[in-house]
């Protein structure tokens, strides 16, 4: 009785680690382990932090959606910039504002200089100089869309 409950222990382990040893087949043969990465977390990159995978991740996502705004304000659509408004002053628009040239320009300047202060996987939270004074706002993804929340 003793060796068929160490026998079956045995398969049941071996069979344990030959899975946990697998790759994910959704996940584009990624191991099943999160890797985890060393990156600077500030722009004298003197500080540093230990980000996840899905975290790098969203970084590389939510930048993307930064630089898509961009250049959207560059082509004059500022409709994601109404949405990232916060409700009481969307109410208050009663059609979308105009911008001018140099206020579109300075808008650029400041999703591309925004510097990420905190990063999670869901949300991105990030710094940057507008007119002259900083400025916070943050990423947040919402049903696997990024969005850009208070700018």
């Amino acid at each position: 009785m003793k060796l068929r409950l160490c026998l079956a222990l045995c398969v049941i382990l071996f069979i344990s680690i030959i899975i946990a040893g697998c790759e994910d087949p959704d996940n584009n043969g990624k191991p099943l382990t999160p890797a985890v990465t060393t990156v600077p977390t500030d722009s004298l990159e003197d500080s540093w932090d230990t980000l996840s995978y899905a975290t790098l991740l969203a970084k590389e996502e939510s930048r993307e959606v930064l630089t898509r705004a961009a250049y959207e304000v560059q082509q004059g659509d500022y409709g994601w910039l109404v949405e990232a408004m916060p409700p009481e002053v969307q109410e208050q628009l009663v059609e979308r504002p105009s911008i001018s040239t140099a206020d579109a320009a300075e808008i650029v300047r400041a999703l591309s200089d925004a510097k990420e202060v905190e990063m999670h996987e869901n949300l991105i939270i990030y710094e940057t100089t507008y007119q002259g004074k900083t400025h916070s706002f943050y990423t947040v993804r919402e049903w696997m869309v990024w969005k850009i929340v208070g700018f």
